[in-house]
């Protein structure tokens, strides 16, 4: 029967369709917004509530240079980028990213670890898992800990030189970071004093992503400024990494947890002869929605 929560909203039974392609002569992945609204319009009679629009009928090499084409919407849901997952010949998949300019990017920790979660709640790994991105060969482990949420363990390149200073840190943890020493936390303006950074090109000619580290008490803190985004993100995994690295150079340690505007993640690293290795980034990862990504 209908439950009824108020005058004008009432909860009724339905279905949920995890894989349509379209409906009532819309495709789902050529679909307009009118078309996808009539796609909803359509399967909604037939009391389904809830469902996701399959995409990856498209060629690889569309799938691919989409999102070239224009810049990627970051006002909606408050994403930083797209990842795409894509088959792989000598793994499990690969990862591609790209900021939300459009263009395709350097490695993405948390994006790294979040697709190995999606891949996992999509059937397409296990609990390991090994995959392929712009930085090299990645391994991964998933862990479901209740239905939408997850703890990611994942494996990050060596890190064999870097530039340390005094206060200051130059290192590429799969993207190049720039870890700067500071002394506060919540009153440092992350977006000005992060572009200034990340536009020196006394610095990196490329440009830097920019990580300030407070060590309070102990407790390591960051606010990242990153590059392609140009303003500051709630949590980086490369900059995790970079400062977690930075204090260990700084303050001692080889098992750090780092606190960021959102959340605490972990790394562990074996520390031989000032490099580091066997470098595992782990934290947690939730699945937040489904959503349906129409190529215009």
């Amino acid at each position: 029967g209908l439950i009824t929560l108020s005058d004008d909203k009432i909860v009724v039974p339905g279905f949920i369709d995890k894989h349509v392609h379209g409906g009532n002569n819309s495709d789902g992945m050529y679909s307009s917004l009118a078309d996808a609204k009539n796609i909803s319009a359509t399967i909604a009679k037939e009391g389904v509530t809830s469902y996701l629009i399959t995409t990856m009928t498209q060629s690889k090499e569309n799938i691919e240079t989409k999102p070239e084409d224009s810049q990627i919407n970051s006002d909606s849901i408050g994403a930083d980028g797209l990842i795409i997952l894509l088959p792989s010949d000598n793994y499990d998949f690969k990862m591609k990213y790209y900021n939300c300019d459009g263009k395709e990017s350097t490695f993405c920790g948390n994006g790294g670890r979040c697709i190995a979660a999606f891949a996992h709640r999509q059937g397409i790994i296990n609990d390991k898992a090994t995959y392929e991105a712009v930085d090299g060969i990645h391994n991964v482990s998933v862990s479901l800990i209740s239905f939408n949420e997850y703890h990611v363990e994942l494996s990050m390149c060596d890190i064999l030189s870097y530039k340390l200073e005094e206060n200051s840190l130059l290192i590429d943890t799969g993207s190049p970071h720039y870890v700067k020493k500071i002394n506060n936390w919540h009153d440092i303006d992350v977006n000005a004093e992060g572009a200034k950074i990340r536009y020196d090109k006394n610095i990196s000619k490329d440009g830097v992503n920019v990580d300030f580290l407070l060590n309070e008490d102990g407790k390591i803190r960051i606010r990242t400024y990153e590059r392609g985004v140009e303003n500051e993100t709630l949590a980086c995994g490369t900059g995790v990494t970079a400062s977690a690295i930075a204090a260990s150079l700084w303050f001692g340690g080889n098992n750090i947890d780092v606190y960021t505007q959102i959340a605490k993640l972990n790394v562990r690293f074996d520390k031989i002869d000032g490099q580091f290795k066997n470098v595992i980034l782990s934290g947690p990862a939730t699945h937040v929605f489904d959503g349906i990504f129409i190529f215009a």
